[in-house]
């Protein structure tokens, strides 16, 4: 990755700034006493939507502007196999299914979760604008964490075989706080998450590296 004087400014922003203001709004809506009176559900839907939109197109901008490899970013023929096929119907199973038990569930939810009524959608009008809210960001933060950040901090790492798991490791704090705003739960559940992604990640991130390296040493 080349990196440009807008790659710093780009950086600071989702990398630090934002993941900082998630920290900080976190511990301020911890210290009121009464709960906050929050926008509804679709404008904070709605709202998000074009936040994450908008933090994609300006990585895809600073990306193309600076000339770089769009494979480095993920854009590359997916290989697959059954393997693959298989774990990817497993998971939609269990996402699915996961899902429909939260939605039909009547029982009280847990005080863990209470915090979470407010932004989670609970009927089919707010899944109406949660669903593409949820697609965008299933899109976005790979482009901008799982891609132009990872390429970003490992620009400036020693050429060490531990280097992609250290870029992981910082990705993965910075993930989690930009999603403290929704609750400490939801900041363990998205680093739980990730760890759980690390190692395929990893496999994908290191077979990227041996290929360009592989092709650098042909060219």
């Amino acid at each position: 990755m080349t990196i440009h004087w807008y790659d710093h400014l780009l950086f600071a922003l989702i990398g630090i700034i934002i993941p900082f203001m998630s920290f900080r709004s976190r511990i301020v809506l911890d210290d009121m006493e009464a709960e906050p009176d929050l926008p509804p559900k679709k404008h904070l839907y709605l709202n998000n939507f074009f936040i994450l939109g908008i933090g994609m197109l300006l990585c895809l901008t600073a990306w193309n502007a600076g000339k770089n490899d769009w494979e480095l970013l993920g854009f590359t023929n997916m290989e697959t196999n059954n393997q693959v096929w298989l774990m990817i119907i497993i998971l939609l199973v269990i996402y699915l299914a996961d899902g429909l038990y939260t939605f039909f569930k009547k029982d009280k939810p847990d005080s863990d979760f209470s915090q979470m009524l407010e932004i989670v959608p609970l009927t089919w009008k707010e899944y109406f604008y949660f669903i593409p809210l949820a697609i965008m960001a299933g899109v976005s933060e790979e482009i901008i964490f799982r891609g132009y950040l990872f390429q970003y901090i490992s620009t400036y790492l020693p050429n060490h075989v531990f280097s992609p798991y250290f870029a992981i490791v910082l990705i993965s704090l910075g993930f989690s706080l930009s999603h403290l705003y929704q609750g400490w739960i939801a900041a363990v559940s998205y680093t739980h998450l990730r760890a759980h992604e690390t190692v395929l990640d990893l496999v994908c991130r290191l077979l990227l590296e041996k290929k360009k390296k592989h092709i650098t040493t042909y060219v």
